[in-house]
């Protein structure tokens, strides 16, 4: 597969998120230390490196165990899991020296605007989102802080993204 910039929708500390209005899926694509925000932050040591693939390792299986789980398979994407891109396309030059191709994965692609948990701090949160977390801890999914959730007040249709088993902080 190849993704291209133009498709890009998201990006964050570790990865950016490509999709095109074609697909049923997004993919989360890591970051190399070559990427321009990995540069401008001077992370860009082969230490770097091992945390973003620790993070994708986790947050992998972390899409595996909540998807084994009653409750959250319903409040998850669906994850068809890992995959290799080939390269990234900007215009007609590759940046896939950016990336690490081999540490990406689809989540089923959600239309929307998703909104980070931490800004529903507990006590405050809604029952269903307390509920969720009790269910990703009782996994082993521990690593919520970051997490994102679409459809918040939507106890019927929500749905997280961006957690992991656990979390690799930057050193520096």
């Amino acid at each position: 597969m190849i993704l291209k910039m133009k498709d890009r929708i998201g990006f964050g500390a570790y990865a950016d998120i490509f999709w095109a209005p074609a697909e049923t899926h997004a993919y989360k694509l890591f970051a190399s230390g070559q990427h321009p925000t990995n540069l401008s932050q001077g992370l860009t040591r082969p230490e770097d490196d091992n945390r973003r693939r620790s993070t994708f390792l986790s947050e992998c299986e972390a899409y595996r165990r909540a998807e084994q789980h009653p409750y959250l398979r319903n409040h998850i994407p669906s994850f068809p899991g890992p995959c290799v891109i080939q390269d990234v396309m900007d215009s007609a030059q590759s940046v896939a020296h950016h990336y690490m191709l081999d540490h990406c994965y689809a989540m089923e692609y959600i239309s929307g605007v998703p909104e980070k948990l931490g800004g529903y701090p507990t006590g405050f949160r809604p029952k269903h989102l307390e509920d969720a977390l009790t269910a990703f801890h009782e996994v082993g999914i521990c690593h919520v802080k970051d997490a994102s959730v679409f459809f918040l007040n939507d106890p019927d249709n929500f749905k997280f993204i961006d957690f992991a088993i656990e979390e690799f902080e930057a050193f520096w």
